[in-house]
């Protein structure tokens, strides 16, 4: 589990029931999954990811996180759970109706944006930290 969405987690319960319990939880957590701190490579697979698709960067910390052990995200966040997308999930949802991000399609891959340049070229997320350190040639993903 990435360390951002431990926070996430922590900030949640507190929120809904108080910071004894939110400590519990995180001692739970602590005891039951491996605890990651993104490095510089795993924050900018996160930005690609958020940049990419419809998402919260702290759903994008664990999108890349799950990716990079190739793991199966459990979650119960619709914009993780469609058709397509390149990372597996389990749904944990106990009630599966539409949510009002998936009845107007605000899910999934963002629409490119029409004001970048029509030949900028798409970077997959294993050659991200290459393009980035300019180590990639463009030609090369094409």
């Amino acid at each position: 589990m990435n360390a951002v969405n431990c926070a996430e987690v922590y900030s949640a319960v507190f929120v809904g029931q108080g910071v004894l319990e939110a400590r519990d939880v995180i001692t739970l957590l602590k005891q039951t999954v491996e605890m990651e701190f993104p490095d510089y490579e795993r924050v900018m697979h996160a930005a690609h990811l958020k940049s990419t698709y419809y998402m919260a960067l702290g759903d994008s910390f664990a999108v890349a996180t799950a990716l990079h052990h190739d793991a199966e995200l459990w979650t119960g966040d619709a914009e993780l759970l469609f058709k397509g997308s390149p990372w597996r999930t389990r749904d944990l949802r106990t009630n599966r109706s539409p949510t009002r991000k998936q009845l107007t399609r605000k899910i999934g891959r963002r629409a490119r944006v029409q004001t970048r340049p029509p030949e900028e070229p798409e970077i997959a997320l294993d050659n991200l930290m290459r393009f980035l350190d300019r180590t990639l040639d463009i030609n090369e993903e094409k």
